[in-house]
């Protein structure tokens, strides 16, 4: 029963959340040593912590490690996953943790922070007790991770791609596809994505 209980409170903080974020971590970028700080309990399930400034009344260190482990300060054991590439969910003494990663979006650019979250929600594992956190990798030295949103507007549709870059793709696909070959197709080389969806009425 515990786990649809668990099941349920992961599906109603993912409700909550408004779309996927465009951060771009990976494990090797969130595993390792994090300290986690806990506002008061008493907040509204699926709420937004968006805004939440504190107060931050509960500190727990945590160390998340492969391929899925995480221990606590006390030695309590637990487990924790990536949420795509944008977050992390841990489960731990009793408590469970979700959090996105923070970022930055500047146009088409988007910069990640993969040492720390945004504010997320936590609860106990019997689904109660809900309140706000946020993470902060312990430690970390770890630069701000910069790409481009290829969904932004003015980013990838935007761009006119040349046929050279055409070709180098046909190249890498063809380098690893065994069953098929790809082939540059004439009348598209050199449009970017921006023609080719007007071309077919998008």
């Amino acid at each position: 029963m515990s786990r649809w209980l668990e099941l349920f409170a992961v599906l109603a903080v993912l409700g909550a959340a408004a779309a996927d974020t465009p951060a771009n971590c990976t494990f090797e970028d969130v595993a390792g040593k994090w300290t986690l700080w806990e506002g008061p309990r008493g907040v509204k399930p699926g709420a937004s912590c968006a805004n939440h400034q504190g107060p931050w009344e509960r500190k727990v260190r945590v160390t998340l490690l492969s391929p899925n482990k995480v221990v606590d300060q006390f030695g309590n054991e637990g487990t924790w996953t990536m949420v795509y590439n944008q977050g992390f969910h841990i489960n731990v003494n009793g408590r469970s943790y979700f959090g996105y990663s923070a970022f930055k979006k500047e146009g088409q650019k988007v910069t990640s922070y993969c040492h720390k979250t945004v504010p997320g929600l936590a609860h106990d594992v019997n689904i109660r007790h809900w309140s706000c956190f946020y993470g902060q990798k312990s430690g970390s030295k770890m630069l701000p991770k910069i790409h481009f949103d290829p969904f932004h507007p003015q980013g990838l549709q935007a761009a006119h791609l040349s046929r050279a870059h055409h070709e180098r793709v046909v190249s890498a696909v063809n380098a690893r596809a065994r069953s098929w070959k790809a082939e540059l197709h004439q009348p598209f080389a050199g449009l970017g994505v921006e023609e080719m969806l007007r071309l077919r009425g998008g």
